[in-house]
């Protein structure tokens, strides 16, 4: 069985700020053609904002896909009383771009390290 969603008329084409957590709430109930107006609304900023972090533009595509998965997963975990849908939405974002940075620092850390002990017992 096929379900089919809406979307309510006042959370139709207006103001992005005004209906994003709106959407965002949608979401998690598993509306995707909210998900949908969510993602075209802050996709750009969100990419924007993991481009500047990681630098690397095809990882910053990867680690901007993989923040939209994460927002769809948790979706359900925003509320819009306590923050802003575009923060939130960052919030996750930088995370993400920051971990990435972090573990690809780690690797060469470790690489660095092992190829020092090798210089040392060589």
């Amino acid at each position: 069985m096929t379900m089919t969603w809406s979307i309510p008329t006042h959370l139709e084409p207006g103001p992005v700020p005004a209906r994003l957590g709106a959407l965002l709430c949608l979401s998690s109930t598993g509306h995707e053609h909210a998900f949908s107006m969510v993602y075209d609304a802050i996709s750009s900023r969100i990419y924007g904002l993991v481009l500047r972090i990681v630098v690397d533009p095809d990882e910053a595509e990867e680690v901007a896909r993989e923040t939209f998965v994460e927002i769809w997963r948790r979706s359900s975990d925003f509320d819009p009383h306590e923050t802003d849908a575009a923060a939130w939405m960052s919030g996750v974002a930088h995370r993400r771009a920051v971990e990435r940075v972090r573990s690809r620092t780690g690797a060469a850390d470790a690489t660095d390290a092992t190829d020092a002990a090798d210089r040392a017992t060589g």
